[in-house]
């Protein structure tokens, strides 16, 4: 009785932990084509247009899926630097807390004077 619950516990170690490692599958390294290349240089070209330097480029590049990179190299002028706000944006937005500012600052001076 003890021999055969200590073969049914090596035999189920056996198989949930040593069995699933043997049969690991190995994935292998996707090999870019010449078009796949060249889509990725194209996006590189447009991002070193935009303002970066090479290693950033392509260092964002290589981020990149390759169905990103084919739809970006469809359409380069899709790709646009964004960074900030704009001058105007931000007096829009000083304006517009200063006006929330003020109406706060009216409400309670109204509420308070009751």
């Amino acid at each position: 009785m003890r021999i055969g619950m200590i073969l049914g516990f090596v035999g189920t170690f056996n198989l949930a932990v040593l069995v699933p490692a043997v049969r690991a599958d190995v994935i292998p390294t996707r090999i870019a084509t010449s078009e796949e290349r060249e889509e990725r240089a194209q996006v590189e070209a447009r991002l070193n247009e935009i303002g970066l330097n090479g290693d950033q480029a392509r260092g964002h590049v290589d981020r990149l899926l390759p169905d990103d990179v084919s739809q970006m190299a469809a359409r380069p002028d899709s790709l646009q630097m964004v960074s900030g706000l704009w001058f105007e944006e931000w007096i829009i937005g000083l304006g517009f807390a200063a006006l929330i500012l003020f109406l706060g600052w009216r409400v309670v001076a109204v509420e308070s004077s009751r």
